[in-house]
């Protein structure tokens, strides 16, 4: 069979329904037969989610500095291919896709991602991915692409105080009014509520919840408590 492409229904497989390949079952299918591109007992992928200015990159770098790990990030792999990916096909697609503001198909960041997670997995135990899959899609093609993942980590915060970061920080349209510029704020944090709380739907036992509403410290422990388990088994 063509790669990527499901023998029984003859759909590309990341385009599948949210319930696929689980419905056909086809033992062809290379959804079931690929394996998995490193080994997660000794490779751990973490995945590190959070709105707009929740502090992602804080905890990232502390991550990072405890355990070891490779940090990753979509917008990093994205504008490293456009730099360094020259003429190629690829290269060209994504810088076009990011000129015009649109949203780079998922199955090219997700191999961007694996391509990274191949260069760097000689020199590390593992990866923090920032920021990344931010919805249900993602993680299911991440995961068929990549390998399962170990753990998500959602910096969840007050909507409030998120508002309040995003109206002196967001990048606003200079012609818009106050009005639209609050309806533009509304509908980001919004739309990642609504994604990040169907993803964390789909993965109830690797998902963990942090409220980021105490001191930068304690939000760390916290997440650490959950970590630690996964990240360091022997307690080394």
């Amino acid at each position: 069979m063509e790669d990527n492409i499901c023998t029984s229904c003859g759909t590309f497989i990341p385009d599948k329904d949210i319930g696929c390949p689980v419905k056909c079952r086809d033992p062809r299918c290379s959804a079931y037969n690929k394996p998995p591109l490193i080994d997660i007992s000794r490779t751990h992928i973490i995945c590190l989610l959070g709105a707009p200015q929740s502090g992602k990159s804080l905890q990232c770098d502390k991550l990072v500095a405890r355990y070891g790990y490779c940090l990753l990030t979509a917008e990093e792999v994205l504008y490293a291919e456009v730099k360094e990916g020259g003429q190629s096909k690829r290269a060209r697609c994504v810088a076009d896709v990011i000129q015009r503001g649109d949203r780079v198909p998922d199955q090219i960041v997700v191999n961007l991602i694996k391509e990274a997670i191949i260069r760097e997995s000689p020199t590390t135990n593992g990866f923090i991915i920032k920021g990344y899959p931010k919805d249900k899609k993602q993680a299911l093609i991440f995961e068929r692409t990549i390998a399962p993942i170990c753990a998500f980590i959602y910096l969840e915060s007050l909507p409030d105080i998120l508002a309040a970061r995003l109206r002196q920080t967001y990048y606003f349209d200079p012609e818009l009014t106050e009005e639209q510029k609050e309806e533009v704020i509304m509908r980001k944090l919004a739309k990642f509520t609504w994604d990040v709380n169907m993803l964390m739907r789909v993965y109830p036992k690797k998902a963990r919840r942090i409220n980021t509403n105490k001191p930068i410290n304690e939000v760390f422990d916290d997440i650490t408590y959950f970590l630690d388990p996964i990240a360091m088994p022997g307690g080394k």
